[in-house]
């Protein structure tokens, strides 16, 4: 079975069981500029996460809502691999703020 796929490579994919869902890369890159101040999370930073186990939170915008919880599972220079409580697991960009979950959640204006 193939996929279609656009030669665009989307930022954020989300892979479940037996799907994968592509999402759209124009939209991420919108609300990756509102994180210009904010400067992407180092190696060291995700090691700690990684071997804690700690809970890290994602925020990807200023709605709590759209914010990501979940455990750092493997990351490149471009992304993270998170997996949520449901055990999904998320790809998001290295640019957006992480912090753990128990820290209080910082406010993004644009």
């Amino acid at each position: 079975m193939e996929l279609n796929v656009n030669k665009q490579v989307p930022q954020i994919v989300v892979v479940y069981a037996y799907e994968v869902t592509f999402c759209r890369p124009d939209v991420t890159r919108e609300v990756t500029k509102s994180f210009r101040r904010f400067e992407m999370i180092s190696e060291d930073q995700l090691n700690e996460y990684r071997v804690s186990g700690e809970t890290v939170r994602v925020v990807r915008d200023n709605l709590e809502s759209n914010d990501v919880q979940g455990i750092v599972v493997a990351w490149d220079d471009s992304c993270v691999m998170i997996r949520k409580k449901s055990r999904r697991v998320v790809k998001l960009s290295r640019e957006y703020v992480y912090i753990a979950a128990t820290e209080e959640r910082p406010s993004i204006v644009n």
